[in-house]
């Protein structure tokens, strides 16, 4: 399940790229994945949920901009 998810994180991979090469391991093996495409699925949800419940109220914020001399400007 961690490659799984790893797979899916992959900026070049994402979601649509886990099920093709699930598509690709069903033709070769004759096994069925697509359970396994839907429990990768909720189980990555639920990792998601439990982080954004964590940590979905913290913010960023982002300093006002500066001048060259590193102060920063204010109007």
């Amino acid at each position: 399940m961690l490659y799984s998810f790893a797979f899916i994180l992959d900026p070049r991979a994402k979601i649509n790229g886990f099920g093709r090469v699930l598509r690709k391991l069903m033709n070769l093996t004759s096994t069925n994945y697509n359970a396994y495409q839907v429990s990768t699925r909720a189980r990555l949800t639920e990792v998601y949920d439990k982080y954004e419940e964590k940590y979905g109220s913290v913010r960023l914020r982002r300093a006002g901009p500066t001048n060259l001399y590193g102060r920063k400007r204010f109007a």
